[in-house]
């Protein structure tokens, strides 16, 4: 691909950065989605397996990008520079639509959570809170405006930790692949540009 030194550097960097946020999604999203401890139905009163089912497949194209841009800069190929282009507008409207999903779901792990700091709460025979009661549980999370109540807990404090710094780390991810993603559709439109000018020259 023929492009300026700046634009290569740019290119090699918005690479990186691709590979890694879509590493980093993979990975925290298999880490969370198929841990044992997650599996149960009725856990923190979120029934619905959306709860437990992450965004880990945006890391996919995120890291296919990545591989993609640095062939791009190897091979001056004016295809490769499009399909980036291609790539980077799709892979954009995934992250979109990974941060819609994911964001509900942070807020709810976010809520759990900031309810144990704020009341200090700790483990009790490997639960988090200390309800032993429906009527405990139900004043519980109609504070947090859940609508599910499960009949027990089963995750400790830090369970309910892991799973939103997982959460976090996934949708701060998704967000900043946003910012790369038009980062990399703009330097590419610029070296494509920059190509067809030197072409004709």
């Amino acid at each position: 691909m023929a492009a300026s030194k700046q634009q290569k550097c740019a290119l090699a960097f918005a690479a990186v950065c691709c590979m890694l946020f879509g590493g980093a999604i993979i990975t925290c999203g298999f880490l969370f989605q198929f841990l044992d401890v997650y599996d149960d139905g009725a856990v923190n009163g979120m029934t619905a397996y959306e709860y437990y089912y992450t965004q880990y497949w945006l890391g996919i194209p995120l890291v296919v990008l990545g591989l993609l841009i640095l062939v791009s800069l190897c091979c001056k190929a004016r295809a490769l520079l499009c399909l980036c282009i291609f790539l980077a507008a799709l892979t954009l409207t995934l992250a979109i639509t990974a941060v819609v999903l994911e964001g509900p779901k942070w807020r709810t792990w976010l809520k759990l959570q900031q309810s144990i700091d704020d009341n200090d709460r700790d483990d009790v025979n490997g639960i988090c809170f200390h309800c032993n009661n429906t009527t405990c549980l139900s004043n519980m999370f109609k504070s947090l405006n859940l609508q599910d109540i499960p009949p027990a807990l089963t995750l400790s404090c830090k369970e309910i930790l892991y799973a939103t710094v997982m959460q976090s780390i996934i949708l701060g991810c998704s967000i900043l692949a946003i910012v790369i993603c038009q980062f990399v559709a703009f330097i590419s439109i610029r070296s494509l540009g920059w190509m067809t000018q030197v072409i004709n020259m």
